[in-house]
């Protein structure tokens, strides 16, 4: 009975070594039971014993939970949960091991909860820098954020070697010291830093405060850091057997993990879902589209150091910079050789209109932070399936952002709607105006069925991608924005994942949202392109060599070759033309794929 006294000593409970079993030794154990996950009997059992004197304890113990570098199927899933293994652990990179398209799903349909690590390689003392910390929390969050894991997660990363005491002070505690940074650069959602390695390094990092949970590499019962050291008092998991389940298609190699009533995992209300591509009958992330927007987010809110900005302000600097060159006038350019760009430059102000003083500082640091961060990240593709021209749904959400977007039903366009879906709607006038000019008399009039087919078509000036991406600009433009403001990848995830599910979904939402009706849709069209101001504007601005809709040529424009339409056409030009532009909407609503 000593040794067992003395055992519950080492591990850090105070009883007498008299060698008898009294009422302190009994309470002891059963709080020692309590802390490791087993039952609380209070008896000194064989259970009892191992955990006290091996870091894996009993290894064949019944547990519920597991981790595994196999990517999880529906028939793995089941072997898992008919073997009572209901939390499994799942890597966040590298390609062979990491979470794969819609296994989270598979797990969560099965049962199961998730709890996510981050580990590339770990496994050697010279892995480890303040700079690769850095590195991977930086790649952990990204990744986090892509695949939709709630704020609050916990994320552990690895330390898969026996560091000794001194190589834990040298190079393991300055890694976590740059984990812990480069996790807090993403700060909606924000996230937790776990660490797995030997009790020692659990109980290191953890008491340095880059650590809030600990997963003990516990199956390693000869690493000097599992030797002589009690568990950490923040254990979660305990990796203690490794073992393969099941048969067939449902086998699985599995490290077996005992954990804590409280130990941190996700279900699917914790988890977004996550926006995906198949392509050739094959089902993948979609790396080259949204997954880059979630970066590109999480780059804004690292720019934004000292933590000055709202999220609709971040999401603002991000979209400006994703308009730029196309919608800007580049330093160094003459305004006279780029109006279009002056004239962006000032109707969407990169500072916001108002800033003064200490903020227009803050926020001119925060955007240099943020180009250079944003030169080292991967570009966004210039034209997406899901949401069009890529600078135009930035300039165009820009726009709505900074006049804002008018409330559903309005019947006059806003002044934000003119740096959006208004402005190509006057651009579509003018290259209309132009055709019927150019076919020299052999027109037949049909402006509607002109409209209808013209927007939205694949070559057009106001073509299929510029329409996607007016209509995405609206749908984002009213949740980006304001003191509650989603941040840019989260809007963007519901468009991904709107259109995936349904391709006419731009067009559905947009309608819905800004309009509430088709008539809506009709008036707000036709008061763009009346003569009263200020709706004249920017139908001037574009047809300084045409006449405006339903008028005659301007006495200011050069006389036409082809005479003007006659009187009949005239006065019903500008209501045939805006049910053209509600025909190509209402037919984007029936578009049965994202290209």
């Amino acid at each position: 009975m000593r040794l067992f006294q003395a055992a519950l000593i080492f591990n850090g409970y105070v009883v007498p070594l008299s060698g008898t079993f009294d009422s302190t030794t009994a309470s002891q154990t059963t709080a020692f039971q309590s802390f490791s996950g087993l039952s609380a009997t209070g008896a000194a059992n064989f259970q009892t014993w191992a955990a006290l004197l091996v870091s894996t304890g009993d290894p064949n113990r019944a547990v519920s939970a597991a981790d595994t570098a196999t990517p999880i199927t529906a028939s793995k899933a089941t072997t898992l949960a008919n073997g009572g293994y209901l939390t499994v652990g799942r890597y966040l990179t590298v390609s062979s091991k990491r979470i794969q398209p819609d296994e989270l799903g598979t797990m969560f349909a099965a049962g199961l909860r998730v709890f996510p690590i981050m580990q590339e390689s770990n496994n050697a003392l010279s892995l480890f820098t303040l700079s690769e910390g850095k590195r991977q929390g930086e790649i952990a969050i990204r990744r986090a954020r892509q695949l939709g894991l709630a704020s609050g997660t916990t994320i552990y990363f690895a330390v898969d070697f026996d560091a000794t005491d001194d190589d834990i002070t040298a190079a393991v505690l300055p890694f976590f010291d740059g984990v812990k940074q480069a996790v807090g650069y993403s700060m909606n959602p924000s996230y937790q830093v776990g660490v797995y390695g030997t009790r020692n390094v659990c109980s290191r990092v953890s008491a340095a405060g880059f650590a809030v949970s600990s997963y003990i590499a516990a199956m390693s019962t000869g690493w000097s850091g599992n030797l002589g050291f009690p568990k950490p008092a923040n254990w979660a998991y305990d990796q203690i057997q490794t073992v393969t389940i099941g048969s067939g298609s449902g086998s699985i190699a599995i490290d077996r993990d005992a954990k804590t009533s409280s130990s941190p995992s996700l279900g699917s209300g914790n988890v977004a879902r996550t926006p995906r591509i198949v392509s050739g009958g094959t089902n993948q992330y979609d790396e080259s589209g949204w997954w880059k927007w979630a970066a590109l987010a999480m780059l804004a809110e690292r720019a934004d150091s000292l933590n000055q900005w709202t999220t609709g302000d971040r999401n603002y600097a991000a979209l400006s910079r994703i308009r730029k060159p196309a919608y800007w006038l580049m330093p160094g350019q003459n305004p006279a050789e780029n109006p279009t760009g002056l004239a962006w430059t000032v109707v969407t102000a990169d500072p916001p209109i108002g800033l003064a003083g200490s903020l227009l500082s803050s926020w001119i640091s925060m955007t240099i932070n943020f180009d250079n961060l944003y030169g080292t990240a991967e570009y966004l593709s210039p034209v997406d399936s899901r949401i069009g021209d890529t600078a135009h749904f930035a300039v165009s959400t820009l726009s709505l952002m900074t006049w804002g977007s008018p409330t559903t039903g309005d019947t006059s366009p806003g002044i934000g709607e003119y740096g959006s879906w208004g402005l190509d709607l006057a651009t579509a006038w003018n290259d209309y105006e132009e055709a019927r000019i150019n076919a020299g008399g052999t027109w037949n009039y049909s402006v509607r069925t002109w409209m209808a087919a013209y927007i939205g078509a694949g070559s057009a000036h106001f073509g299929r991608r510029d329409l996607q991406a007016d209509m995405a600009a609206d749908i984002c433009a009213r949740v980006c924005n304001g003191p509650s403001a989603l941040t840019l990848d989260e809007a963007l995830r519901r468009i991904y994942v709107g259109v995936e599910d349904n391709p006419g979904y731009l067009a559905t939402t947009f309608v819905a949202d800004r309009f509430g009706s088709r008539a809506t849709m009709v008036s707000a069209a036709t008061a763009l392109l009346s003569n009263g101001p200020p709706a004249s504007w920017p139908v001037r601005l574009l047809m300084t060599a045409n006449r405006k809709p339903g008028l005659v040529t301007d006495s200011a424009a050069p006389t036409p070759t082809v005479p003007d339409p006659p009187a009949g056409v005239l006065a019903t030009e500008i209501d045939d033309f805006a049910n053209g532009f509600a025909d190509a909407v209402y037919a984007a609503m029936a578009w049965t794929t994202g290209d």
